[in-house]
């Protein structure tokens, strides 16, 4: 089977270069026209969210797609809900598509709160993109 400009595209991120806020790392990889994957490594507090929330914000208003990968994250306190937020009314407001891949951290809070079933996560980047493709009915990555 050949591989996707996608799959190649998804390869990098094995090992991208991560800018820091706080004790929070993150990078955009886009995947093709209007669409990336934003991955989130560190710990989400009270002093890294709002920053974090920020750059999330400009990041809604460049692609019209996003897989946000907090696979990475180690911690995820109450503060960090916001980023979810942040999603949602990009959802609403501009149509923005999104799935959301999230590790233990991000889980445990998202039970604490009740929100796990309103925020299901993808088991990988791989399956968040296909998800997207799915119900966009559309490829992620140009033709070549």
């Amino acid at each position: 089977m050949p591989v996707s400009l996608m799959d190649a595209r998804i390869s990098e991120l094995t090992s991208p270069v991560f800018p820091t806020v706080g004790d929070v790392q993150f990078s955009t990889v886009p995947l093709g026209f209007e669409s990336a994957v934003l991955m989130i490594s560190g710990e989400i507090d009270i002093v890294s969210a709002p920053p974090l929330r920020e750059n999330l914000r400009v990041r809604v208003q460049e692609y019209r797609t996003l897989v946000v990968d907090f696979s990475g994250v180690d911690f995820f306190g109450s503060a960090g809900l916001g980023l979810f937020d942040t999603l949602e009314q990009a959802e609403r407001d501009k149509g923005l598509e999104f799935e959301v891949v999230y590790g233990r951290s991000v889980a445990r809070m998202l039970r604490a709160a009740a929100l796990d079933a309103q925020w299901p996560s993808c088991a990988s980047i791989y399956d968040a993109v296909r998800e997207v493709e799915t119900r966009g009915h559309r490829s992620l990555a140009p033709a070549v």
